[in-house]
């Protein structure tokens, strides 16, 4: 599922970040995350990795809930229901993996290789020069006049942590050396918390089981917010690979999720043994 920030939203970005509309990308850390052209109306209708659905659906649901059809989830005020754009095209998500890594194997200048653990980036002079990495047993170098660190939300802030770059003092309290003292590493961690609910369908309404799940989505703004748009409701998958659960017949499910929480939480370094979890 792929869903750009509304324009409310964009005021919500730390100042370590921003946003370029002419590039696509999002966060600016030396990253990371480049919007491929999705099949809406505000970025063009062509090319892209996501897969586009028939309005027709969402513009039955918005007539009977009486809520406004926006034909673009991703357009300047995407308020009420409408299709989601996903990556994901006869039941096969499209990864990065998928997408962008596996047809370019066959360059010269690409080298993929598995069980190689980042213990930190090297900095020597101000800059980055490389990584530390570990594999077989074996701590080795290696260098690069270009490094994208992108681990996750959890642990790219504990390798920069792990590197000298972060609070002051939570690296002296570990041992660790201090390059430079940026309180904003590991803060603002924020998350979309979540609620499915299940139903039973009525009696007379058929369920296609096999079929690929259609993204039908409702943004609203909750009762009494001085926020735009931060609630979603949204169609959800009937079976979980993660728990394995399997949901009886007939049942379907909704999910409520708060885009744009008030709250938010921190990683912080437990140990500066680069194996350790982090305290989040």
């Amino acid at each position: 599922m792929i869903g750009r920030p509304g324009a409310m939203t964009i005021g919500h970005i730390p100042k370590c970040c921003h946003i370029s509309a002419n590039k696509r990308r999002i966060w600016t850390l030396e990253m990371i995350f480049t919007v491929p052209t999705v099949l809406c109306p505000s970025v063009g209708n062509k090319g892209g990795d996501l897969a586009s659905y028939p309005v027709g659906f969402s513009y039955c649901l918005s007539s009977r809930t009486g809520s406004i059809l926006t034909e673009d989830m991703n357009g300047v005020n995407p308020t009420g229901v409408g299709m989601v754009p996903m990556n994901n095209q006869s039941g096969v998500r499209m990864s990065t993996a998928i997408t962008h890594l596996s047809p370019m194997r066959h360059r010269l200048n690409l080298t993929v290789r598995g069980n190689v653990f980042v213990r930190k980036v090297v900095i020597e002079n101000g800059e980055v020069n490389g990584v530390e990495a570990e594999s077989g047993g074996e701590i080795f170098r290696l260098e690069s006049k270009k490094v994208v660190l992108s681990a996750g939300a959890l642990k790219s802030p504990h390798i920069l942590m792990l590197s000298g770059i972060g609070p002051k003092e939570q690296l002296e309290e570990f041992g660790v050396p201090v390059l430079q003292d940026t309180p904003g590493v590991g803060a603002n961690l924020r998350n979309h918390p979540i609620s499915p609910i299940s139903y039973r369908v009525k009696e007379g309404i058929t369920l296609v089981p096999d079929a690929s799940g259609v993204r039908i989505a409702l943004r609203y703004t909750a009762a009494g917010s001085h926020e735009s748009n931060d609630m979603m409701m949204t169609t959800s998958s009937l079976f979980s690979p993660f728990t394995g659960e399997e949901l009886p017949d007939r049942i379907g499910r909704i999910s409520c999720v708060i885009e744009l929480p008030a709250g938010s939480g921190f990683v912080r370094l437990a140990s500066s043994a680069p194996y350790s979890s982090t305290k989040v």
